[in-house]
């Protein structure tokens, strides 16, 4: 009866001891991936974590709001919606599938971020290989298209005040030849934890 008990005391010790030995990194779920729009984040040393901002910027009728990051302290995906004035009788695709909304976003740290300097940046950000930008979503009843951008940075940006722009937007017309311009750019900005 003692060796049952001693084994069972075994056995309970060794159960707790697991149960408290440091588990491996949780692979991000399958939510947050498909969120963003991802079905993997490429492997890294370092880890992957989400962040919700809910910043918005708006002018002119047109918001920007940035709503999650998800990153790695080099890598980061920004989720973002575009939202449209109902002024603005447009639609987002042709009939053809091709875009009739062009736009540039660029995502920077603080030590390059300047508003002086913010059209150069957006210009930027069509030619630099880092960037990109996926449309994941376009609901014609909010007038709110989604989508995710992602960028590397040389450096860490974990602490960093982070910008990002938007800008050189225009719709095609009717007419391919013509189209609405719209000459503002906006930013947002938060404090990168991820």
């Amino acid at each position: 009866m003692k060796q049952v008990r001693n084994l069972f005391v075994l056995i309970l010790v060794l159960g707790i001891l697991g149960a408290c030995s440091v588990q491996p990194q949780q692979e991000l779920s399958a939510a947050v991936l498909e969120e963003f729009g991802l079905s993997s984040v490429a492997s890294s040393e370092m880890d992957w974590s989400p962040q919700t901002i809910h910043q918005v910027h708006t002018e002119d009728g047109v918001s920007l709001e940035v709503v999650k990051t998800l990153g790695n302290g080099n890598e980061l995906y920004v989720l973002y919606q575009l939202t449209f004035p109902e002024t603005w009788e447009i639609g987002i695709l042709e009939s053809d599938g091709l875009p009739k909304l062009y736009f540039d976003v660029i995502c920077v740290s603080s030590s390059e971020y300047n508003k002086e300097t913010t059209k150069s940046l957006l210009v930027r950000s069509h030619l630099e290989p880092y960037a990109k930008q996926r449309w994941l979503h376009y609901d014609s009843n909010a007038r709110t298209l989604s989508c995710v951008s992602e960028y590397n940075f040389e450096e860490s940006y974990r602490g960093q005040k982070l910008f990002f722009l938007m800008g050189n937007l225009y719709v095609s017309g009717p007419n391919r030849d013509e189209y609405l311009p719209w000459d503002n750019s906006m930013a947002v900005s938060w404090i990168a934890e991820n």
